[in-house]
């Protein structure tokens, strides 16, 4: 019987987690309106607007603004090689806000480090030092 629930507190957490990742990938197609990170595309133009302006308002898509800044701020380290401990920023993360780490991973870090590798010329100077100072900071 302990087993049992044991497993089925498992399948529980692996349901949340995807769930959370599936939560995201609605999110990020549910909107079309033009220029926003909630449209199915977004456009290099569109994130660095976003990046740069710290996500603010529908930018967030609903995570918040505080959340989606060190999700940028962690993927653009990731994507302009500048290093970080990746441990010790999953579990902040995962005290802001617990939905697990994988999905601080893959809907946070990843997909910005995604968005931002997709931006030619991203990594300037001015970036990477708001970058660091982030990290230093954080």
């Amino acid at each position: 019987m302990h087993r049992n629930r044991l497993e089925t507190r498992r399948v529980e957490r692996l349901a949340l987690r995807f769930g959370v990742l599936l939560m995201g990938a609605v999110a990020l197609t549910a909107c079309s309106k033009r220029g926003s990170m909630a449209d199915r595309t977004v456009t290099p133009d569109t994130y660095t607007r976003a990046y740069d302006a710290r996500f603010k308002g529908e930018e967030t898509l609903g995570w918040g603004p505080e959340l989606m800044t060190a999700w940028s701020r962690l993927g653009a380290a990731g994507a302009c090689g500048i290093p970080y401990d990746r441990q010790a920023a999953l579990a902040k993360l995962e005290a802001m806000k617990p939905i697990g780490t994988v999905a601080h991973e893959l809907n946070g870090i990843e997909y910005h480090a995604m968005q931002a590798q997709q931006v030619k010329g991203f990594c300037t100077d001015a970036r990477k030092a708001d970058i660091r100072a982030f990290l230093k900071s954080w």
